[in-house]
């Protein structure tokens, strides 16, 4: 490259290979994006997030997970709710991008407490309430089952009609927490 281009050429050459290396694919299927969400690492986040592609940021590994939805699960939530936040910024969209089962990544985020990211979500876009998992259950279901009480009051307070719905079984919310793990309201 050196010698061949110059100026604006030279620049856009350099971006190109950039976001090529940026949306490489390991074998397991993740880019760096991916890595960097799971592990935490918010400043590479950000970094990488300015040469991801679309197509990058939503790609599934196998695993069938997202990098929106690996940081949405994961632990260290303080971290994690920072770019969960920095991935909205850049895309609000990611919010109804569905993982395994059809969750999306509030689905993962109340079933594990992170409490955070679910208001992160619920402040961004709460219509991924109404997208259930295949198996009808959604986030209030998932939450109530598992006894995540601070989970289950946040997403009643977006949408108190959601402890109405009920998954095939017709069960509600209720039936869930009281089969649940932790039945201490």
């Amino acid at each position: 490259m050196v010698g061949t281009l110059s100026g604006a050429d030279f620049d856009a050459e350099v971006a190109e290979i950039r976001s090529a290396i940026v949306n490489e694919v390991n074998e397991l299927g993740e880019t760096a994006l991916f890595t960097a969400a799971e592990k935490g690492h918010l400043d590479i986040v950000k970094e990488l997030l300015q040469y991801s592609t679309k197509e990058g940021m939503t790609m599934k590994n196998r695993s069938g997970f997202d990098p929106f939805h690996i940081a949405a699960s994961q632990g260290h939530e303080d971290i994690l709710t920072a770019i969960v936040q920095v991935l909205l910024n850049h895309d609000p969209g990611l919010s109804k991008t569905v993982g395994q089962s059809n969750a999306t990544p509030i689905i993962p985020a109340a079933t594990r407490r992170h409490i955070g990211i679910v208001n992160v979500l619920l402040s961004t876009d709460s219509s991924s309430l109404e997208i259930t998992r295949s198996n009808g259950k959604n986030a209030l279901h998932l939450a109530a089952r598992q006894g995540h009480v601070e989970i289950v009051k946040a997403l009643l307070r977006k949408d108190p009609q959601l402890a109405r719905r009920k998954i095939k079984k017709r069960q509600t919310a209720m039936h869930m927490a009281v089969k649940g793990t932790s039945c201490e309201w």
